[in-house]
């Protein structure tokens, strides 16, 4: 009996060392990947400066309410245009 026990502990921690090599592995590829990824600098975008008058804001509420109408409140993420 005593010599499963060893060969189950044995199994167990090999297991878990081949697990760790594993995802040790698999962390050096994604920091590959990213790193061929991310060779060029993304483009910085400028923050709109213009304030919002409240025309538009009637117009982007107005055409929201034809998209999603009797909601109210809606959690709605808007990119402005130029």
């Amino acid at each position: 009996m005593e010599g499963g026990l060893n060969t189950a502990l044995e199994l167990l921690v090999l297991g878990m060392a081949v697990v760790f090599l594993v995802l040790l592995f698999l962390m050096f590829i994604m920091q590959i990947m990213s790193g061929i990824v991310n060779l060029r600098p993304a483009a910085k975008t400028k923050p709109a400066v213009e304030e919002i008058i409240e025309e538009e804001l009637a117009v982007i509420m107005a055409i929201l309410n034809e998209v999603n109408p009797g909601h109210e409140v809606s959690n709605i993420q808007l990119k402005l245009i130029q």
